[in-house]
């Protein structure tokens, strides 16, 4: 890491000199072609593997969303994609057509259709910023053909739509720092308000994340003298949450005590306690058991057996605090190393721990391929060649895209993180002003996912989708503020 560290800020302080010093926005009149042409392209790249696993994965977190009815809302999941699942599943699919497959098929080719459109905003940023085409259509083909895109396109999971939204988020804010006069356009404003509402809405941790974003970003356009900037990123927050809390109202949910901001103290608890409870006093063990009842259930890849107990911690803070503070003094290699075993994935190049988040058994590893009984949903493979390929290579007992180096490194989580961290170390050491807000609300988002209850593709995709844009802008972005602002105003 250190090395890393050292090459990366050394060697790209010494090159920076280097750098294209004309880095502008270059608008075509054939944009808008161009835009939907990357969608379609997306799109279809896409549709061998919804056949494959026709009508779509009905898997995740749909068995908590599909059975809520007016008075039994909770925001335990967001409230926006449990409503877009029932509208397909119980008015499409159960009401109209009397078939809850067609339901959910509609349901995977609308979010196809929405997820290709929110990323070709990506291919369209890379044009207009003057990308070499080569490198363009090597995207093209990534975004077409990479596993996880593929498989995660047709899951009805609402993390797919939070990465559409978060990509639009952190390509206006790029589109901000290019061109200080992007936003006051009123199309571009409206695009962006959308995007920030939807990030709120499909993920619960996004109000954080933005939160924080709004402080630090405050500081860094006051500096400049931009104040329009701040008070629209404080009108999108405040958007977001009426948005967000109006519909808490209008279905009359019930707001969810427990989440998971104890996950990892908790994991870090029940890894102690399973590994040193022989050199515990009694009392020590009694406390840790009345907090957590479930903690003979740890199980070092998922905080997910110990979260029910957040519930108790809230209840009972004050005792938690003296727990988790005596432990962390006498253990404190313990509780770090807990940490790091829950979220290797995310920064362990070789991690193979990923595909045992979930139970061993056909339909779980690296991707949730099963589909929940007792909804009348059927997976029929309409290409079943492909279907098995994925099978062995990804699901249980097989994931024999670790033992195909190629395979193994392009679903690698941690080599994402890596080439985000090298952009960062470079940003830093070649004083690209112009990455700084870009790489920090990635890495404000990579902060969350760490903090996340385990390992899983899902909740890493906002980073790794985000790759193209942070390379683009970091190792083209070394123009000086001022002199943009002032080609701009020409």
């Amino acid at each position: 890491f250190i090395f890393f560290l050292k090459f990366t800020f050394y060697q790209y302080k010494s090159i920076s000199k280097f750098k294209n010093s004309q880095f502008r926005l270059i608008y075509q009149r054939n944009d808008l072609l161009y835009y939907f042409v990357c969608a379609i392209a997306q799109f279809l790249g896409w549709v061998p593997v919804f056949l494959a696993y026709f009508p779509g994965i009905f898997a995740y977190d749909v068995l908590g969303q599909i059975p809520m009815e007016m008075g039994s809302y909770n925001n335990w999941h967001p409230l926006a994609h449990t409503l877009y699942l029932k509208f397909f599943y119980n008015i499409l699919g159960v009401n109209i057509f009397r078939n809850p497959n067609i339901g959910i098929a509609l349901c995977t080719i609308t979010q196809m259709v929405l997820f290709a459109l929110l990323l070709s905003n990506i291919h369209l940023f890379l044009r207009r910023t003057n990308l070499n085409l080569r490198y363009r259509l090597f995207w093209i083909i990534f975004f077409m053909f990479a596993p996880f895109l593929s498989m995660l396109s047709i899951s009805l999971t609402k993390d797919v739509f939070f990465t559409g939204f978060f990509i639009n988020v952190l390509i206006n804010i790029c589109y901000m720092e290019l061109d200080p006069f992007w936003i006051q356009k009123r199309k571009n404003l409206l695009v962006f308000l959308i995007s920030v509402c939807g990030m709120i809405l499909f993920r619960n941790t996004a109000i954080y994340v933005w939160i924080i974003f709004i402080v630090v970003a405050t500081f860094y356009w006051v500096k400049y003298k931009q104040y329009f900037f701040p008070i629209i990123l404080v009108f999108s927050l405040c958007l977001g949450l009426l948005l967000n809390n109006g519909l808490l109202f209008i279905l009359k949910a019930e707001k969810v005590k427990y989440n998971d901001a104890f996950a990892v103290p908790l994991q870090q608890i029940g890894y102690v306690y399973n590994n040193s409870k022989n050199d515990m006093e009694q009392s020590l063990k009694k406390r840790i058991k009345f907090l957590i009842p479930d903690i003979d259930r740890f199980y070092p890849y998922s905080a997910d057996y110990l979260k029910p107990s957040s519930k108790l911690v809230k209840e009972h803070f004050s005792e938690y605090k003296m727990v988790y503070s005596k432990l962390l003094l006498r253990y404190p290699g313990k509780m770090l190393y807990a940490f790091m075993l829950l979220n290797q994935g995310y920064w362990y190049l070789n991690d193979k721990s990923i595909v045992n988040v979930y139970e061993n058994k056909p339909g779980f590893g690296y991707f949730l391929t099963f589909t929940f009984d007792g909804f009348g949903v059927k997976n029929t493979s309409l290409f079943p060649g492909l279907k098995d390929f994925f099978e062995r290579q990804f699901e249980y007992p097989n994931y024999s895209y670790q033992k195909n180096p190629f395979l193994f490194i392009l679903c690698s989580l941690a080599i994402y993180f890596w080439i985000l961290l090298f952009c960062l170390f470079s940003a830093i050491g070649s004083k690209t002003k112009i990455a700084f807000l870009p790489l920090l609300l990635v890495f404000i988002l990579i902060g969350t996912v760490f903090l996340g209850p385990c390992v899983l593709v899902r909740y890493a995709l906002p980073y790794i989708i985000s790759i193209p844009i942070i390379l683009r802008i970091t190792f083209n972005g070394s123009v000086k503020r001022k002199e943009r602002i002032r080609y701009q105003k020409k």
